[in-house]
C-alpha cells in the first residue's frame, strides 16, 4: 500500500511539473490554467491604435485563422480620421509613405526580425480595384512564438517620421 501511495505521489507531481512547464504556469494557482501571457494571445490585433499628431487611426488584423511558426501570415491594415468615422470606414490614405515590420525584443540585446518580413501592397477588391486606406501585408514568417512589437511607421516628404507601436502574442 505504502509502495503505491509514493508511486501516486511521484506520478502526480510529474503531472504537476508538465502542466506548469507547457501551460507557463500551475493550473493550481491560475483559475483559467492559463498564464495571462498565453491568455492574451494577439490580444492586440484588431485593437485601433492612434497616430495622434495626425488624427489618424489604424487597425491592423490577422486574415488567416491563425498564426503558425514557420508558416507565412497575412495581415489587413487600414486607417480612417479619429474624428470623423467609426472603425468600419470610411477608410482615408494616409498621404505618406508607408512600411510596417515586426520585431522580438529579447533579454541581453538579442533581438532580432521574423524570418521572413514579407511585402506591403495596396488591398485590392473583388473587381481588382485599389481599396484607399488599406494595405495588405503579406509572406511575414514568424521564427518562433512570443511578444512580437509591430511598428507601424509613416513618413512625410518633408523627413518627417510618426512612428506607432502595437505588442501581439504568437
Amino acid at each position: 500500500m505504502r509502495r503505491v501511495a509514493i508511486l501516486l505521489f511521484f506520478f502526480l507531481s510529474w503531472c504537476l511539473l508538465s502542466a506548469t512547464y507547457f501551460l507557463g504556469c500551475s493550473p493550481l494557482l491560475k483559475k483559467g490554467g492559463l498564464s495571462q501571457k498565453k491568455q492574451g494571445k494577439y490580444s492586440n490585433l484588431g485593437t485601433p491604435g492612434v497616430f495622434h499628431h495626425l488624427n489618424l487611426k489604424f487597425r491592423l488584423i490577422l486574415l488567416e485563422s491563425r498564426i503558425r511558426i514557420g508558416r507565412e501570415a497575412s495581415f489587413r491594415l487600414t486607417f480612417w480620421k479619429e474624428d470623423e468615422a467609426g472603425v468600419e470606414g470610411p477608410l482615408v490614405d494616409p498621404g505618406m509613405a508607408l512600411s510596417i515590420w515586426f520585431w522580438m525584443r529579447m533579454p541581453g540585446g538579442d533581438d532580432h526580425p521574423p524570418s521572413r518580413a514579407g511585402s506591403l501592397l495596396p488591398t485590392r477588391n473583388e473587381q481588382s480595384e485599389v481599396v484607399i486606406g488599406s494595405f495588405d501585408f503579406t509572406d511575414v514568417v514568424f521564427n518562433m512564438s512570443g511578444e512580437w512589437d509591430v511598428h507601424i511607421q509613416l513618413k512625410r516628404t518633408d523627413g518627417t517620421v510618426y512612428d506607432e507601436v502595437q505588442t501581439i502574442w504568437i
